[in-house]
């Protein structure tokens, strides 16, 4: 069924934003590289709770890498697929690059149980998507998912 990306960061937004407040972060939300007609309804078409979870695991994860009173830009954008980017000032550990996406792959989390990523990255392919990580310590990181528009 369609769902409205845009909605659903909204609400992930309004979920986090005590840590977002505490570590003085901006989350800024771009619909094709554009800060305005964000109100504009952004589709793809998949499942809510399934995009929902995807989306907040990998927001949460780009909340916590991201070191403080810094931004976060997720960008939407449709071509032949919708494509989701979502970027922090963080760079991945060195040793979390290779098995980023694997089950139980965690770093400097506690709590964490490594399940994140992998479950975002088994529902992008549910979502009949994919999705990748790009990372460096020049440039912080980015993720990327592509679905099917």
């Amino acid at each position: 069924v369609p769902v409205d990306v845009m909605e659903v960061l909204k609400n992930i937004e309004l979920e986090a934003v005590e840590t977002i407040k505490i570590k003085g972060l901006t989350i800024k939300t771009e619909l094709s590289g554009c800060s305005k007609n964000l109100e504009e309804p952004f589709n793809i078409f998949g499942e809510k709770l399934l995009c929902y979870s995807m989306l907040v695991n990998l927001i949460k994860n780009a909340i916590e890498a991201s070191p403080k009173g810094e931004n976060i830009l997720i960008n939407v954008d449709k071509n032949e697929s919708a494509v989701i980017s979502i970027h922090n000032k963080g760079a991945v550990p060195e040793e979390m690059r290779k098995k980023f996406f694997e089950k139980f792959a965690t770093s400097g989390k506690p709590k964490g149980t490594g399940l994140g990523t992998y479950s975002a990255k088994l529902i992008a392919e549910t979502l009949r998507g994919q999705i990748s990580m790009a990372t460096s310590d020049e440039h912080g990181t980015t993720i990327t998912i592509q679905l099917p528009s």
